[in-house]
Order: C-alpha cells, then structure tokens, then sequence
C-alpha cells in the first residue's frame, strides 16, 4: 500500500525535488518564517487598545516603537492619552 502511494505521488514529489524543497522542509520552511515575521526586532512588542476610540497601536507598523517607549506627552489620534490605553 505504503509503494501504490508513493507511486501515484512520486509526480508531485519529483516536482518538489526539481525545485529543491523536499516536503519535510517545505513546512518547516513556513514555521521558520513565521516565526522570524513575529519575532522581528528581537522581542515581540505588544499592541494597545485605546478604551476612547478603539484605536490599535501596533509597534509593527510604527517603526517598531513600543507602546512603553513612547513619551509621556503622546497622545491617541482621538486625543486620549497614554493612560486610556490597555494592552491586547
């Protein structure tokens, strides 16, 4: 059973290895980039929720700026200040 499989797949198998992805690799491949995606910049920031307006800040698409690391003085686009946000 185990060579009538092997058989009938050796077509796609055979393309992977043209390409040169062997189909364990290919997911660990994917693991590995998604883990460098959430890992980007060492550590994982966390985002924060304004409790005013809903608003998201997301480090990732601020330059990579924490949410701690932002003066005391910023302030949401609504115009709540730090102390209105909570981490998701």
């Amino acid at each position: 059973m185990v060579a009538a499989l092997e058989a009938s797949g050796s077509h796609t198998t055979g393309d992977r290895n043209q390409m040169g992805i062997p189909q364990t690799d290919e997911s660990s491949a994917q693991t590995k980039s998604e883990a460098g995606t959430t890992s980007s910049g060492g550590s994982q920031a966390a985002r924060w929720r304004c409790t005013v307006c809903g608003y998201i800040y997301d480090p990732a698409q601020n330059e990579g700026i924490p949410f701690e690391s932002l003066p005391s003085t910023w302030k949401c686009p609504c115009g709540a200040p730090k102390s209105k946000f909570v981490k998701t």
